[in-house]
């Protein structure tokens, strides 16, 4: 599993050199997302190989387009709103969102 973060920090840093003198702080974000994806995609692929567990991918997509939606309704709050009701929102949305998508058995 080292080499799986050895190899994401080398690209992160990359990324970062490339990245952060060109678009700036934006850059460097772009680039912590993309680090972040990458560690998680060859984390999975290496537990799904390790322990013989299958990861769900229908599951994740539904629990990715929740998180989607939520993040529309998030954006387009002002930011005048008390962090509780922006909180608070969030969560109802995600929750609802993905009971509809039927992301979690009741």
């Amino acid at each position: 599993v080292l080499w799986i973060y050895a190899l994401v920090a080398t690209v992160t840093i990359l990324v970062y050199l490339f990245a952060i003198p060109r678009i700036g702080a934006m850059g460097g974000a772009w680039g912590t997302v993309l680090s972040e994806w990458m560690a998680a995609l060859l984390l999975a692929w290496f537990v799904t190989r390790a322990s013989n567990l299958h990861i769900r991918f229908n599951t994740i997509t539904k629990i990715l387009a929740a998180s989607a939606v939520m993040g529309a309704v998030l954006w387009s709050i002002p930011v005048s709103w008390p962090f509780i009701l922006v909180l608070a929102t969030g969560i109802v949305v995600y929750c609802i969102v993905l009971f509809l998508l039927r992301g979690f058995p009741i």
